[in-house]
């Protein structure tokens, strides 16, 4: 398992793509302004570091039959570096080394290539960004956000995302994902920070940090992550609290992830 490297992300509202876009439609909306792009590029939690930041996460997981008993654990230790950034997409190395029932499988490695909104580099998105600002709640007060709309369809894949922007820090993101051949969808999810500006202890440091909230609901099961980001940290992650239940909420499985070092030279 590799953890969702996208920049900003957390990895969609409570309707369909199709009134979504519509509502979309009816908004005032501008095509992106000519600072979106750097703006993107500017609070991606990779690229503010120079080419060669490093850092390693360990990744504890189970897995739960209907019984409510373990039926699958490991432990991953993985590894992620910035290899390069340009301009309009950045690439990180990716190594993983497994550990299933006590048995060290083959270790994995891939390289990654993804444009600052976080799709593949051959799947360039279209951005908008919408005239009026949204207020946003966070810590029990409202923030006036600025809105960044963006598309990336595939064959197989339609997925909208909105962006609630308080400067360059993404306060809230709503995400549908959609099979276009289907017109079905297959995801919905949104991400709040629910508190930012907190200190914390990094690897026997005291940090800035932020936690964010994030709800995934798709066609089978229903996904909570809780995670705390530090921007001193390559990538942002430094913990993470998965739980996926089924539709019931019946406990499928529960990720744990920590940091266990960094580098930034």
């Amino acid at each position: 398992m590799v953890k969702d490297i996208t920049a900003n992300s957390f990895p969609p509202c409570l309707m369909s793509p199709r009134i979504l876009l519509a509502l979309l439609a009816l908004s005032v909306a501008l095509p992106a302004c000519a600072d979106e792009p750097t703006a993107a590029r500017r609070r991606n939690p990779w690229v503010r570091f120079n080419p060669g930041a490093w850092k390693r996460m360990r990744i504890r997981k189970e897995t739960y039959n209907r019984e409510g008993a373990i039926s699958v654990s490991s432990l991953e230790e993985t590894k992620t570096q910035l290899k390069q950034a340009e301009e309009k997409s950045f690439t990180l190395d990716l190594m993983s080394q497994v550990s299933l029932a006590g048995e060290d499988l083959a270790p994995r490695s891939k390289q990654v290539a993804l444009t600052y909104y976080g799709t593949p580099v051959d799947l360039q998105p279209t951005v908008q960004v919408l005239e009026d600002t949204v207020k946003v709640e966070v810590e029990g007060g409202e923030v006036a956000c600025r809105v960044v709309v963006v598309e990336a369809n595939s064959e197989t894949q339609l997925r909208t995302t909105k962006l609630f922007l308080d400067g360059d820090m993404v306060l809230r993101q709503e995400s549908v994902v959609t099979n276009p051949r289907e017109n079905a969808v297959a995801a919905r999810s949104t991400s709040n920070v629910v508190a930012r500006n907190l200190m914390h202890n990094v690897l026997g440091e005291q940090r800035t940090m932020y936690i964010t909230y994030t709800l995934t609901r798709r066609t089978d099961s229903i996904i909570h992550a809780w995670e705390h980001h530090c921007p001193q940290v390559p990538g942002g992650l430094i913990q993470g609290w998965t739980k996926v239940t089924d539709l019931e909420g019946n406990l499928q499985e529960r990720i744990v992830m920590e940091l266990v070092d960094f580098g930034a030279p």
